[in-house]
This record gives C-alpha cells, sequence and structure tokens, in this order.
C-alpha cells in the first residue's frame, strides 16, 4: 500500500477537519487545523471542477489560497501514480497533489491522533 492509501485509510476516521489556518511561501501550502496540518510542498493544484483556482507555480496563489481558510478537508483519496492524492474540500473543490518521480518529499500530513506522520514523495 502506498502512502497515499495509507493516508486515506487513516483519515478517514477524523474528517472532517477544518482548516483554520495557512501558511505560504515560495510556492509552499502548510494547512493548519485543531491538532492537524497538512505540508504541499511543491506539485499542487487547487481545483474546483475542471477550473485552476490556483497552483504552486501561479504568482496569484499567495492571495487566493486565502480562501481555504474555514473549510473542511472530508475526504482524502489515492490519485494516479504511486503517493499522488487529493484532498477533497467541504466546497466540492479539491487539492491534488503529484509528487515528482526525483524521490523528493511533496507532501507531509500530521494528526496527534496518530502515531506517525504520512509522507508522499512519488
Amino acid at each position: 500500500m502506498d502512502s497515499a492509501q495509507e493516508l486515506a485509510t487513516a483519515v478517514e476516521p477524523l474528517v472532517p477537519l477544518r482548516v483554520r489556518d495557512i501558511e505560504y511561501q515560495d510556492s509552499a501550502l502548510v494547512l493548519i487545523g485543531d491538532e492537524w496540518s497538512l505540508a504541499l510542498l511543491y506539485g499542487w493544484v487547487w481545483r474546483n471542477g475542471a477550473s485552476v483556482v490556483t497552483e504552486w507555480s501561479d504568482d496569484l496563489a499567495a492571495d487566493l489560497v486565502w480562501d481555504l481558510i474555514g473549510l473542511d478537508v472530508i475526504r482524502v483519496r489515492p490519485a494516479g501514480r504511486k503517493d499522488d492524492c487529493a484532498f477533497e474540500l467541504s466546497d466540492r473543490s479539491r487539492i491534488e497533489v503529484t509528487p515528482d518521480s526525483a524521490g523528493y518529499e511533496a507532501w507531509t500530513f500530521r494528526h496527534d491522533r496518530l502515531d506517525l506522520s504520512f509522507v508522499g514523495t512519488g
């Protein structure tokens, strides 16, 4: 089982997870909630249906990602290749993360109720 599938299984009993705050710098996005955080370092895109709201390489991302505050992560699901995953949000949008094949860390999830952190490396 890859990290995305393990994360999806572990998060299922914990959702919804409210986004209380974010941090954004140099394409790295961190969603922060009560007892949890999700760090997206690169390769992420925020979609609403087929439209792109913003993505890691977008110059406007620093302004747009603030709209994530107040949304809930309602589901995590594997999405394609190993460690690709999608974080589905309460407004029916989603953040998709696609790590590259270099093996660098693309996403990290931690929750105080879980005894380990989950890392997606591609």
